[in-house]
């Protein structure tokens, strides 16, 4: 069987990764209602985060790092907070 299951979901493009010592700080490219992020060495490597993806958050707390090509396929925009 497959299937389409579609979440509400908060993302930015991540501009810049900063590694902080014990975490790590994701700060969005652009104009974004969120100034950073902390996330932990473990999620950039286990994610292979990188600059010019995206950092999704989910309503249920979980967090994934997307591909722009990837959020580009997936997303679609309904809300600009």
């Amino acid at each position: 069987m497959r299937y389409i299951i579609q979440v509400f979901a908060s993302a930015f493009k991540i501009g810049r990764i900063e590694n902080n010592g014990d975490h790590c700080i994701l700060y969005p490219a652009g104009d974004a209602p969120i100034e950073f992020v902390y996330v932990s060495d473990t999620w950039v490597m286990n994610n292979n985060a990188k600059v010019g993806g995206y950092y999704v958050y989910y309503d249920n707390g979980d967090s994934e790092y997307v591909t722009e090509d990837e959020f580009n396929m997936r997303a679609t925009l309904v809300d600009e907070d």
